[in-house]
């Protein structure tokens, strides 16, 4: 769900908003190496390691994904 300021900030300027969590559920659903180690970290109630969240949205696949 978008919050009113980037509503306004996608519909004015038209650019994709990305929520952590939708690339997160993407990236698990990748079936990827990384996606399966956020699942179980996930699942387990960790926290995501560093290294593994700047590549969310490097991956045009998953950012296509998580455009809505």
């Amino acid at each position: 769900m978008l919050c009113a300021q980037c509503a306004k900030l996608v519909q004015e300027f038209g650019i994709v908003h990305l929520s952590a969590g939708d690339l997160l559920r993407a990236h698990m659903k990748s079936g990827s190496a990384d996606g399966n180690m956020v699942a179980e970290m996930i699942k387990e109630g960790k926290i995501v390691p560093s290294h593994v969240r700047p590549h969310l949205s490097s991956n045009p696949a998953l950012s296509l994904a998580c455009s809505g």
